[in-house]
Parts: structure tokens; C-alpha cells; sequence
């Protein structure tokens, strides 16, 4: 797939997320399977170019479950993210969305790309390159890949490295934080 491409494995393309939200994300996937589940991605740029996934948004109670789709309560998980926004003092933040495909492949679907596309574009989500985060079903466990979107040239797909314990407390201090030029 030309609008998939593989990240160049150094330090810039690393994802980290604590462990303990993977296992939520799975207990909730397997919930819900075989329909797709998901919900929004938290965290920050550290100084380093990585992305730190530090909290995860539901889908929320509206949300729409599907074998091949999902749709969050949009309205739902906004109200939250701008609570955990403000209280973080403005650190924590969107970074993109992370759903299930217990029948599908581990790369993003079309469907996918099209709304990476659409949070790139909005202002309001104040993220240029949304990650996507994808789990699929593999002999009774889960396996996760990452992806961050890059506009006409697709997705690039970037390492997963998990973290958890007295690891992450140094992980996810504010210190850390790079300021984009988007922040408020």
C-alpha cells in the first residue's frame, strides 16, 4: 500500500504508552468483539519528538459499535478531554484515536485514513499528524501497532514501546513536554 510507510525506527518514531491502558484497551476490544471498539489517545510530545500516551477516553455511551466500524461519542469524550486538558495544566492532550479490528488486518483501513484526514484538517483538534493506534485479535490476545498520519503521503507506521511502574512517573513528567506551536 503506498499510503503505508514504515517509520525509519530511530528515536523520533517511537510511541510510548503505559502498559496499564493497553490492558484497559484490551479487556474493552475483547468485550466488544467481534464489533470494533475504541476511543481517544492522551498524552504529549516529550522534547524528543515521542509521542507519551499517558490516558485514554472511552467511546463513551453513545458510541456506535460495528463488525467493521466504530463511531465515538464525539461530544462525550470532549467534555472529558477538556477537563483532563485543564486540570493537566494544559500538557495532556489529544494525540489521535486508538479502535479495535477483531476481523481485520493490523494496518488502517480506508475508512481510517479518511479520518486522520479530517482531524488533520480541523483546527480545533489541534493535531497535524493524529496517531492511530489498532489492535487486532490473534489466538485469544491482542497485538497493537501505531500509525501517524502524514497528510498525502499516508501513514507511516512507528514502534510501540511500553512503559509502566517507576519507569513511567519519569516517563510522564511535565518537564518533558515539547510545546507546539498549536498549543493554546
Amino acid at each position: 500500500m503506498s499510503w503505508l510507510r514504515h517509520g525509519n525506527g530511530g528515536v523520533e518514531s517511537s510511541v510510548w504508552i503505559d502498559e496499564r491502558l493497553l490492558s484497559e484497551m484490551e479487556a474493552d476490544a475483547s468485550e466488544h468483539s467481534p464489533r470494533e471498539t475504541g476511543g481517544m489517545l492522551l498524552g504529549y510530545w516529550s522534547a524528543q519528538g515521542q509521542a507519551v500516551i499517558t490516558k485514554t477516553i472511552p467511546g463513551g455511551p453513545g458510541a456506535v459499535r460495528m463488525r467493521t466500524r466504530f463511531e465515538p461519542d464525539g461530544l462525550w469524550q470532549q467534555e472529558i478531554l477538556d477537563e483532563i486538558y485543564l486540570r493537566s495544566g494544559r500538557i495532556t492532550t489529544y494525540l489521535g484515536d486508538w479502535h479495535s479490528h477483531p476481523v481485520g488486518v493490523l494496518r488502517p483501513s480506508g475508512r481510517d485514513k479518511s479520518t486522520a484526514k479530517e482531524v488533520a484538517k480541523s483546527q480545533s483538534a489541534r493535531a497535524p499528524r493524529p496517531l492511530t493506534l489498532i489492535g487486532v485479535e490473534v489466538g485469544g490476545g491482542w497485538k497493537w501497532g501505531v500509525f501517524r498520519y502524514r497528510g498525502r503521503r499516508g501513514f507511516e507506521r512507528l514502534a510501540l514501546e511500553r512503559f509502566g511502574g517507576a519507569e513511567a512517573a519519569e516517563r510522564v513528567k511535565p518537564t518533558a513536554v515539547r510545546t507546539h506551536p498549536w498549543a493554546i
